[in-house]
Parts: C-alpha cells; sequence; structure tokens
C-alpha cells in the first residue's frame, strides 16, 4: 500500500510541501483506517460509518450544515484526482448522502477505493482546518479517525514500513 500513500501525498500538494506533522501523522491514521480492508466493498462500507461518525461528532458542536456543506467540497477537490467519485449535490440542508459515495467505492478495485476514501478524509480534515483553525479541528476531528485507525491497528503500526 506504500504506492497508494505515494499517490495520495502526490494528489494533496500541502501534504507534499511538508505543511505539518499533525497533517502527515493524519494522512497515516486514515490510510491505515482504509488500509485494513479486504476489498472495495469493506473500503465502501468503512468509509460510509466514519463519515456518519464524523457528522454525528461535528455537527452538535459546528451547526447541523458545516459537515455535509464541507463534505461536498470534499467531493468536489477529490474528484480532480479521482473522477470517478461522486458529483452534483450530495447533501440536503441536514445531512450527507452517502449511498452515491458507497456505491461509487464499491465499483474500484481495492487500491483505488482505499486511495479515494483516504483522500476525501484527508481533504475534508484540511477544509475544516481552514474553517475552524487546526486546533479544533483536532480536537473534533482526530479523535474519530484516531478511534477508527486504532480498532483495527494499534498507533505503533501507523505510517510504519
Amino acid at each position: 500500500m506504500n504506492g497508494i500513500f505515494s499517490h495520495i501525498i502526490d494528489a494533496i500538494p500541502w501534504i507534499a510541501e511538508g505543511k505539518s506533522a499533525v497533517s502527515h501523522n493524519y494522512s497515516c491514521e486514515s490510510l491505515r483506517l482504509f488500509n485494513r480492508c479486504a476489498d472495495a466493498g469493506a473500503v465502501a462500507t468503512e468509509a460510509v460509518n466514519l463519515w456518519q461518525k464524523v457528522q454525528d461528532t461535528i455537527a452538535p458542536v459546528l451547526g447541523p450544515n458545516l459537515v455535509p456543506w464541507l463534505f461536498e467540497q470534499t467531493l468536489l477537490a477529490a474528484r480532480q484526482s479521482y473522477p470517478w467519485l461522486p458529483d452534483g449535490p450530495l447533501f440536503d440542508e441536514l445531512s450527507m448522502e452517502l449511498d452515491a459515495l458507497d456505491a461509487a467505492l464499491r465499483l474500484q478495485t481495492l487500491a483505488e477505493a482505499v486511495a479515494g476514501a483516504s483522500l476525501m478524509v484527508i481533504t475534508f480534515r484540511r477544509q475544516l482546518e481552514r474553517a475552524i483553525g487546526e486546533d479544533l479541528t483536532m480536537r473534533l476531528l482526530d479523535g474519530v479517525v484516531r478511534s477508527a485507525a486504532a480498532a483495527h491497528h494499534p498507533p505503533s503500526e501507523w505510517c510504519s514500513g
């Protein structure tokens, strides 16, 4: 999966530029979350579950509209690298429409699904960071991804060879 991680880094210039150690560690955690999946269907399931947890965690703090709007902005940005990701309005005022993402991920190879799902999580974090700052983003979002990744890989395995 190291090739996938390299491809993701190339797709997001601010990671390649070494934005911060926090961004790099978060990227590793995001990739490890999906790296454990056996097939694209498992990636899709994991991604949908993660996005629902993100919505459930952040909406009570920042309001119900921010996460769905940032989710759509994330899809628009990620489609530049992965045009197979769904397009069009994928949220209503209060929720994300995750069925289209689920279906798109299931149609990909395992490597493409992992790369696309990881890129979306990484891009979402960056967009949220721009909206509310790095400190609040870390407190709200990083715990969601860390807990999901740690359930399958201990932190000592993140980004290890």
